[in-house]
């Protein structure tokens, strides 16, 4: 497996905490009982789908 540069890295947990916090702010409003397919439909599931991608000028 490669080894990440620090920038890398850095990028990498950044985009994972930013999911995180998105999806905390679904389970706060919503609750953790709904079904996958409720939460994917919720208009907020597309800033979770935002958060995960990877901005194209960033390594």
């Amino acid at each position: 497996m490669k080894k990440l540069t620090r920038s890398t890295e850095f990028y990498a947990r950044t985009l994972f905490s930013v999911s995180l916090l998105e999806l905390d702010t679904i389970f706060k409003k919503y609750g953790t009982e709904l079904a996958d397919e409720e939460y994917i439909s919720l208009p907020e599931w597309e800033k979770v789908l935002d958060a995960a991608k990877p901005d194209k000028q960033t390594p």
